[in-house]
């Protein structure tokens, strides 16, 4: 539901919305982060001005990298989809490509 009125909204750090996202992306459950990976990449869209997207903590961005492996195209592509979004910051490109894997996860985004 977020995913779909996402673009009506506007995105803060500390509104209760981005938190409860942020978390889901850590979940077990395959539709919260899918959920959740589109509506924040929604969220951000074309509006990130606080770079509110790199206040996604490593261990979610780790996770997600993670995912681009998966025989799983919804989801890889929602990832993809986050990753485009997240790169779209100098910051956050710095802190995707670090060692040790920031040369296997340029070589995973080539690839796909």
């Amino acid at each position: 539901m977020v995913e779909a009125m996402a673009i009506h909204f506007s995105l803060a750090v500390n509104d209760d919305l981005f938190p409860t996202l942020h978390a889901n992306l850590l979940s077990d459950d395959r539709g919260l982060v899918l959920g959740s990976l589109r509506a924040i990449c929604r969220l951000v869209m074309g509006r990130d001005e606080a770079n509110c997207i790199g206040q996604i903590n490593k261990l979610a961005v780790d996770r997600i990298k993670a995912l681009i492996v998966l025989e799983d195209e919804d989801l890889v592509s929602a990832c993809l989809d986050f990753l485009y979004q997240y790169t779209t910051n100098e910051e956050n490109m710095g802190r995707l490509i670090q060692p040790p894997d920031g040369i296997e996860i340029g070589k995973q985004l080539t690839r796909l």
